[in-house]
């Protein structure tokens, strides 16, 4: 993990300096993030000047829901936006071989390498203004903190997840522009609340392309609105969409594909090749050591020490999942 994080401060530190050498451009787009910022929260409160509360959202509401929009927003064009994209000029250039042929996890190079710095003022303001908002209202439990942060979290991990999917598609289409285009336009509509839309716009924002959970869903919790149970369904959702990935049952996993790359699979209590499948690119090794579909099958105990033994060696954590 430490090594990880290592790299991102090296990437984000070459960015940093690939856009210092041009420093008057550098202020001109921040320039522009904070024009275009400061017109947005205007809006806002020119719309509540004429009211009190919007469709139930209150003039701090909004306020937060604004500032988790600019949040997720810079998330993705701070980080993944950039790093997608150059992934997928590889893919129709040819080179993506520069990238798998390194000794780091081929996801993590190919999906945080690249930084579009001054998009980071998008996610600084918009923290500021989530500051703001929080600071008008009147009481903010310790379930609504934990809450928001819960839900933003869960709310980048599904950007990030989907944008995964979408660029993976360029293994099979030359250019997939459009299809990234329609996440932008989606991405614009989350700057709303999700229930404003009609129906079949509010299905869409919350299960194809997760915008309106995005955004919504920690707008929601801070102010209050968010039952312990929508919370846990966000929670379990957001972790399904990556524990699919690891399942190894084809007939599970084909009708979600495409699933987040870089899960491999080994045999059932069997020792031989586990050298192969198991290097220093993994984070983690997760097993079943009763395996219950077709019956209880054990699994044996010289597997399971030679994959406690190969983890260790690694470095890598072992997981026993569904202990049974």
């Amino acid at each position: 993990m430490v090594r990880y994080v290592r790299l991102l401060w090296i990437f984000l530190r070459t960015e940093m300096q690939y856009e210092l050498e041009y420093r008057t451009n550098l202020v001109l787009d921040i320039m522009q993030s904070l024009v275009i910022m400061g017109t947005s929260v205007g809006a806002v409160f020119v719309l509540f000047s004429y009211t009190t509360v919007l469709n139930g959202w209150d003039l701090e509401g909004m306020l937060v829901l604004l500032g988790c929009f600019y949040l997720v927003q810079g998330f993705s064009e701070f980080v993944l936006a950039p790093s997608f994209e150059k992934f997928m000029e590889h893919v129709r250039l040819g080179t993506l071989d520069f990238a798998l042929l390194k000794p780091a996890s081929a996801q993590f190079l190919v999906t945080l390498r690249q930084f579009r710095v001054t998009e980071l003022t998008q996610f600084v303001l918009g923290a500021l203004i989530v500051v703001v908002a929080l600071s008008r209202m009147s009481v903010v439990s310790v379930y609504q903190g934990v809450g928001f942060v819960a839900a933003l979290l869960c709310g980048f991990a599904l950007v990030y997840a989907l944008l995964l999917a979408l660029s993976t598609f360029a293994f099979w289409f030359v250019r997939v522009d459009n299809l990234m285009a329609i996440y932008w336009s989606f991405l614009d509509a989350g700057r709303f609340p999700v229930d404003i839309y009609p129906g079949w716009l509010r299905l869409t924002l919350s299960t194809a392309v997760p915008i309106g959970i995005a955004v919504t869903v920690p707008a929601q919790a801070i102010s209050g609105k968010l039952e312990p149970l929508g919370l846990g369904l966000l929670i379990v959702g957001t972790v399904t969409a990556f524990a699919l990935s690891a399942t190894w049952t084809p007939s599970y996993r084909e009708p979600f594909e495409p699933l987040v790359p870089g899960v491999r699979f080994a045999d059932f209590n069997q020792v031989e090749g586990l050298d192969q499948v198991l290097d220093e690119g993994l984070a983690a090794v997760v097993v079943e050591p009763v395996q219950g579909e077709g019956g209880a099958v054990p699994a044996r105990r010289e597997f399971l020490e030679a994959l406690r033994a190969r983890c260790s060696a690694l470095g890598v954590q072992l997981i026993f999942d569904e202990v049974q």
